[in-house]
């Protein structure tokens, strides 16, 4: 994994030097990935693959050399490629979320999904080529939880271009596609900003609820 990518070191001496050690610890994660698939029994039925992440890193945006610090894309935006029977090549602008992958890997497996049980939605028919990508719509949502290493609780919804960020700072708007470095608020003139707000109080009572439901007896 690439966690020791700068080799422990607090500080980096230039957004140049961080990407290029950064780059060099991806292509060793690369090459690991490469023995993993080549060691499948070629006469095995096809696996599903799916290589992802958990976050992205700084790397100096916004001022952050590493990650946990803010909600910006740079530590959000993480790669989601699925390959495996029935999936052709391509690549999907559409906005989603790692709580998609589940329920995905269960569609494609063969499973009937438990969309009772589960969170998010299946993402098959998409990679199937069975419905184009919905470049303006998706869904997305985090959530930095305030605790001994995070100093302040923020949220943030995506869909579409537009990303919503809610913090101590007040809310923060932005329209990804005019500008992905996150440098201008708009929510002062957006009329997006009604309908996200929506989004995300809407989330922030699903979250409110508990996930454990009582036995009966």
């Amino acid at each position: 994994e690439p966690h020791q990518w700068n080799g422990g070191a607090a500080y980096l001496p230039s957004p140049e030097h961080a990407r290029a050690r950064y780059d060099a610890a991806l292509g060793k994660v690369d090459g690991m990935l490469g023995r993993v698939l080549d060691a499948l029994d070629p006469g095995a039925p096809p696996p599903l693959v799916v290589v992802t992440s958990d976050h992205g890193e700084g790397l100096g945006d916004h001022g952050a050399p590493y990650h946990g610090t803010d909600l910006s894309n740079s530590q959000l935006q993480v790669p989601l490629v699925i390959a495996g029977p029935g999936i052709a090549p391509a690549r999907h602008a559409e906005v989603t979320g790692l709580v998609n992958v589940a329920p995905t890997l269960l569609e494609l497996a063969g499973f009937e999904v438990p969309k009772d049980q589960l969170e998010g939605v299946s993402l098959a028919s998409l990679l199937r080529g069975e419905r184009a990508s919905d470049d303006q719509g998706g869904y997305a949502f985090a959530a930095m939880v305030k605790d001994r290493s995070v100093s302040e609780a923020r949220t943030a919804i995506m869909r579409g271009r537009w990303k919503l960020i809610i913090g101590p700072q007040g809310p923060e708007l932005y329209d990804t596609t005019a500008d992905p470095g996150e440098l201008r608020n708009l929510a002062g003139s957006s009329p997006a900003l009604a309908d996200l707000k929506r989004l995300l109080r809407e989330r922030e009572s699903l979250d409110a609820r508990s996930p454990f439901v009582p036995l009966s007896r």
